[in-house]
Parts: structure tokens; sequence; C-alpha cells
């Protein structure tokens, strides 16, 4: 029987441990649903090495594909903060990448011309939804819910309306104490850039 090496920490007091090939396992499963495999040298789709891990900045977080298979939205993982990574595929092999923002959470749009995000910068800063243009390479906040008092709101779970001319994305609102004063759902256009609560 195969022995897996844990490596434990003791951080005040608690114990962590991990495996390596536990980690390995977790980001296999992750990402089998579109034949993409995260490695510690790199990402592979359909079993081949399609970009190696020194073309990104970190470690591999996460990965989505777009539904025609020529887009790539990938989640790194930095000192501070998360970094959003475009990649573009011709016949299965990277063409282009572009260095998005801080985010993570990516949602391609139903055309794939698009993909929504949420900014991530600081753990108590303000987690906006953004929307990444593929074509021009340019990304909007659409939200801005940073407040001067130091009230925010966190978004989540952007879904895409069927034409693609709004989003609806839950959110939770906080006061400068970070204290929840409010949780819904709003509707973001993408026209107009106009935030309504629903």
């Amino acid at each position: 029987m195969n022995k897996t090496p844990i490596f434990v920490w003791v951080i005040g007091g608690i114990a962590i441990a991990t495996s390596l090939v536990l980690t390995t396992y977790v980001l296999i499963k992750h990402f089998q649903k579109d034949s993409i495999i995260s490695r510690k040298d790199g990402i592979y789709l359909e079993g081949n090495k399609i970009l190696d891990k020194d073309e990104l900045d970190g470690d591999v977080e996460d990965v989505v594909m777009s539904t025609d298979k020529k887009h790539m939205c990938v989640t790194v993982q930095t000192m501070a903060p998360k970094w959003l990574y475009y990649v573009q595929l011709t016949d299965g092999v990277v063409s282009e990448i572009f260095k998005i923002a801080p985010g993570y959470k990516c949602y391609f749009s139903n055309d794939n011309s698009m993909i929504a995000f949420i900014g991530h910068t600081t753990d108590v800063s303000a987690n906006d939804l953004f929307v990444f243009f593929i074509e021009s390479k340019e990304y909007k906040n659409y939200t801005n819910s940073q407040k001067d008092d130091g009230g925010m709101r966190i978004y989540s779970n952007p879904v895409w309306a069927s034409d693609d001319t709004n989003i609806i994305a839950g959110f939770k609102e906080y006061d400068n104490s970070m204290t929840l004063i409010k949780e819904g759902s709003a509707q973001i256009r993408i026209d107009n850039m106009s935030v309504e609560d629903i």
C-alpha cells in the first residue's frame, strides 16, 4: 500500500494537515467537466499541455472554458490578490494570453463575447461585478459599490440573461463596521450600466 506524505503545520495551537496528492486530486476533479486539468507545471486540455505555469504569475486556482471552446478564463492566486487571465485558443492551441484584472469567478456570456467576474482587491474591499469585453480587451466596473463612509457590497453568482443584455447577481451589503444591513439580488444592464435591486 502506497503512503501519501502528510505535512502538518501548527498555527496558533491548531494543527493543519495537507497532502500534495489530495490537492492535485481536487484540482483534477474540479476541472474534469471541461477536460481541463491543472497541474503543478501548467494547464492541460484533453491530455495535451496548452499553457505553461511560467506564463502566469502564480498558482492556477480555477479555469473556465467558453461553450465554443475558443476562450478560457483562468484565476491565478498570487501573494495578493487573485488575478484573472483571458486565454484565446485556436484549434486547441493557445494563441493569446491577456492579464485582465484582480478578480475571481468567471462567467462567459451566452455568445462568448463577454466575461462577467467578481473584482477582488483585498478581503476588506467591495467585491463588485465587472465585465470584460473580449474583442476590445477592456473591462468595466458595473456596480461601484464602495461607499465613502466605508460601507460596501459583495456581489456573487452572476447569471447572464439569455440575450446577454443584463445580469442578475446576488449581493450582501455591509456598513462601515462590516455589519450586514441588506441582502438580495440586483439586475445590472450592460448597455447603460444601471443597477436595480430586485
